[in-house]
């Protein structure tokens, strides 16, 4: 009877996640034509026209390359608040990108009103960038892996007659439970700056 109830247990919470919603990001290949045309436009400095173009094709889905070139075009048109929200928002989508970093630099550098920032506590600052290394796919990739690692540990601690297994779940089923609430926690604060177009991050 056990055995029956930790089954459903895990299929319902398993289906759950499965349902939940992450941010989908349309492939560049679906819009390669749109997206050449951009680009000539880019290379003719038509920039406004590239711009147009840009921000239709992300009207249909979200992409890091489209959002890198759409900074790049209103860098040229010196709009450097809109360039910097979208080297930021390509930069959630593809953090381990150094192209659009190095650009989102540079154009913070042109800032005219340069404030000078609180720096966070050390601890703070490094969880910040632990969040910002991945995308929200990413993290929620993750948490379904820490999940499904730790029904596997509390499968051992409910079930297995030996103390050290039993121990060993208990200790694998705390950490996979954190990490579990630590990358969904990350994957909505992801979502929720990437979601929120106003705004630089």
């Amino acid at each position: 009877m056990k055995k029956i109830l930790f089954f459903i247990f895990s299929l319902s919470i398993v289906f759950g996640i499965s349902a939940q919603e992450l941010v989908k990001t349309d492939s560049i290949s679906q819009k390669e034509i749109t997206k050449g045309e951009g680009d000539n436009a880019f290379m003719k400095n038509d920039y406004t026209s590239a711009i147009q173009i840009y921000e239709a094709l992300l009207e249909e889905g979200e992409a890091a390359e489209v959002y890198y070139n759409l900074g790049n075009s209103y860098f040229k048109v010196d709009n450097i608040g809109k360039a910097i929200v979208n080297y930021e928002r390509a930069l959630l989508l593809q953090p381990e990108n150094e192209d659009i970093r190095v650009n989102l630099e540079i154009a913070r550098g042109k800032t005219v009103d340069k404030i000078d920032v609180i720096p966070n506590i050390f601890f703070v600052s490094w969880i910040k960038d632990w969040r910002n290394s991945q995308s929200v796919d990413t993290w929620g990739k993750c948490g379904v892996v820490f999940f499904v690692l730790f029904v596997i540990a509390l499968y051992f601690f409910v079930f297995s007659k030996k103390a050290i297994f039993k121990r060993s779940g208990l200790v694998g089923g705390l950490f996979f439970l954190f990490m579990v609430i630590v990358t969904n926690l990350f994957a909505s604060q992801q979502k929720k700056i990437f979601l929120n177009h106003d705004t630089a991050i």
